[in-house]
């Protein structure tokens, strides 16, 4: 009963009786505490969202990743929260208002925050780079610039600004290698080739 007039003052709302039901079902079947639930509401209402349909999903969702005690909510929700900031800054730096990324453009982002562990300013100059070869958005192209900068233990926007115009100028150099070397025979440039190596 304690648990049903908090959460009522939580959702702001009375509960009916099949919302009351789900909450009895959130203790006996994916057994949460009573402190769980109450984080578990706190945090859906921090969405804006009071529907229980919508409720009942983040739970079984906490409950397929095994989060039991109030240490695993929390650590999942400043992660979640986290995760939320860091989509909707790349969503206002690519200019995409209208919609939602694709699933496909989501997964791109999540290897760049959770495998390549890129911050949104590095995300943010590798857009620049993009957009300055491409002249367009590329998620493929923006990945391959920061899948570089992660092998190669870059994290820095000085370290990454110092790669790109090493890699530019060794880019230039290599075209003023092919633009002399138009003209000359193959195995001149093949003693050439050995010659740099």
């Amino acid at each position: 009963s304690d648990l049903c007039t908090i959460a009522q003052e939580i959702l702001g709302k009375t509960l009916a009786s099949n919302d009351i039901e789900t909450l009895y079902w959130f203790y006996d079947e994916l057994g949460f505490s009573p402190e769980v639930i109450t984080m578990l509401l706190e945090y859906c209402v921090s969405l804006g969202k009071r529907n229980m349909k919508y409720i009942e999903k983040v739970a079984l969702t906490w409950h397929e990743n095994n989060i039991k005690t109030m240490d695993q909510a929390q650590s999942y929700i400043t992660n979640a929260s986290s995760r939320n900031t860091y989509v909707a800054t790349l969503a206002k730096l690519f200019g995409i208002t209208e919609r939602k990324f694709s699933k496909s453009e989501y997964a791109y982002i999540e290897r760049w925050r959770d495998t390549f562990k890129m911050s949104t300013d590095m995300v943010s100059l590798a857009y620049d780079y993009c957009v300055l070869s491409a002249n367009k958005l590329s998620f493929p192209y923006i990945n391959t610039i920061l899948e570089r900068w992660a092998e190669q233990g870059i994290r820095t926007i000085a370290e990454a600004e110092k790669d790109h115009e090493s890699f530019r100028r060794s880019q230039s150099e290599s075209r003023d290698i092919s633009t002399k070397t138009d003209g000359i025979s193959d195995i001149e440039k093949q003693f050439m080739n050995n010659y740099n190596e």
